[in-house]
C-alpha cells in the first residue's frame, strides 16, 4: 500500500471518529431526566382536569409567575412519573393540569392535587422563632440512607445550600449548639432537631423521615422549586 493510501485512509478514520463523537456529545448534552420531560399535549381519552388559581383573590398572576408555575407543576408531575398535560390560560390567568386517571386508578385525585399545589416554602427556625434560612437558600436535595439505627433504618434528606445559606446555617448552628431548631415546610413540621456542632460544609441534613418512600418526595417537592404563592383549585372528571 503507498503513503498516500495510507494517509487518505487515516483521515477517514478521524473524520468519522469526529463525526461519531460530536453526535454523542449532542446526544449526551440533549438528554433529560423524567423530571424535566415536558409533559404536554399527552393524548388523554379519561382524567381528571385541574384549574389553580391565586388562593388570595387579590393576587393578580403576572405572565412569568405563570410560567414558572407550569413549569414547577411539569416537574412534579414527572418526579411523580405521572403523563398529563400543563397549560396557562392567559385570559383567565389559571394553570389547567390535566391527568389520566379513572375509576379504579391507584392515583388518588385529591391527594394528588393537594401534593401538587403545595407552595414548598422550606424554612429553618430558630427558638425565637426567626428564620435561619429558607427556600431560596436551597440549591437541591438528595435522599440519604444510613443502616439501622437503634433497631431501625434511618433515612434523612441533605440540602446542598449556596453561599448564601452556607454563611447563614454555619452561623446560627456555632451559636445555637445544645439547643433545637425547628424545620418546617409550608406550616408544616418536618423535624426538631438538636444542633449538636456547627455546620460549615454547606450541607444541612433533616432528619426524622419515616421510610425511603417519604425521603424521596420530600427531596422531589424541594427540587420541583417554590410557588409564588398559595393556590386554590377545582377539578372535575372528564371523559372524551
Amino acid at each position: 500500500m503507498s503513503i498516500f493510501k495510507k494517509i487518505f485512509i487515516l483521515i477517514c478514520v478521524m473524520m468519522l471518529f469526529s463525526v461519531t463523537l460530536s453526535s454523542c456529545l449532542f446526544n449526551f448534552k440533549n438528554s433529560k431526566t423524567d423530571s424535566e420531560v415536558k409533559n404536554t399535549n399527552v393524548n388523554i381519552d379519561e382524567g381528571i382536569e385541574i384549574n389553580f388559581y391565586p388562593k388570595n383573590t387579590n393576587t393578580i398572576p403576572t405572565a412569568d409567575q405563570l410560567e414558572q408555575i407550569k413549569d414547577i407543576l411539569i416537574k412534579r408531575l414527572g418526579f411523580k412519573k405521572i403523563a398529563g398535560n400543563v397549560n396557562v390560560d392567559k385570559e383567565k390567568k389559571q394553570i389547567i393540569v390535566q391527568i389520566p386517571w379513572k375509576l379504579g386508578n391507584e392515583i388518588k385525585p385529591q391527594s394528588a392535587i393537594e401534593e401538587l399545589s403545595q407552595v414548598a416554602n422550606l424554612s429553618f427556625v430558630d427558638p425565637d422563632d426567626k428564620i435561619i434560612i429558607n427556600s431560596s437558600n436551597v440549591i437541591s436535595a438528595t435522599t440519604k440512607f444510613d443502616e439501622q439505627i437503634r433497631g431501625q433504618d434511618y433515612y434523612f434528606a441533605e440540602l446542598s445550600l449556596n453561599s448564601e445559606g452556607s454563611s447563614l446555617i454555619k452561623e446560627a448552628t456555632s451559636r445555637l449548639i445544645g439547643k433545637q431548631i425547628t424545620i418546617k415546610c409550608d406550616e408544616r413540621i418536618i423535624s426538631s432537631p438538636k444542633i449538636q456542632s456547627q455546620i460549615d460544609t454547606g450541607k444541612v441534613q433533616i432528619p426524622g423521615i419515616d421510610s425511603e418512600e417519604s425521603a424521596k418526595d420530600f427531596a422531589n417537592l424541594i427540587n420541583s422549586g417554590t410557588l409564588p404563592f398559595e393556590l386554590n383549585y377545582d377539578w372535575h372528571v372528564f371523559k372524551k
